[in-house]
């Protein structure tokens, strides 16, 4: 505890945590949104909510890359992650 690498694994867990909770929001609410939007009767809003969706995800998904290769940056260098 204290150490440089215990910081990591916090990070890592903080992150991991962080992308899979937030998946299993947004995995859901995109397979109903993506059946109402392509409904026979559905209105433009679906549509609209399903690409709003897409981009929290893919917006997700660039901040756990970028988290994981900044850990393991700064592991690369025995420096912890602040």
């Amino acid at each position: 505890m204290g150490t440089v690498y215990h910081s990591h694994i916090v990070w890592f867990l903080n992150t991991c945590w962080t992308c899979l909770l937030t998946m299993l929001v947004f995995a859901p609410l995109m397979v109903v949104l993506f059946r109402v939007a392509f409904a026979k009767d559905s209105s433009g809003a679906a549509g609209f909510l399903l690409l709003a969706c897409a981009c929290g995800a893919l917006i997700i998904a660039f901040w756990s890359i970028y988290r994981l290769f900044k850990g393991i940056w700064l592991w690369s260098e025995a420096r912890a992650v602040v």
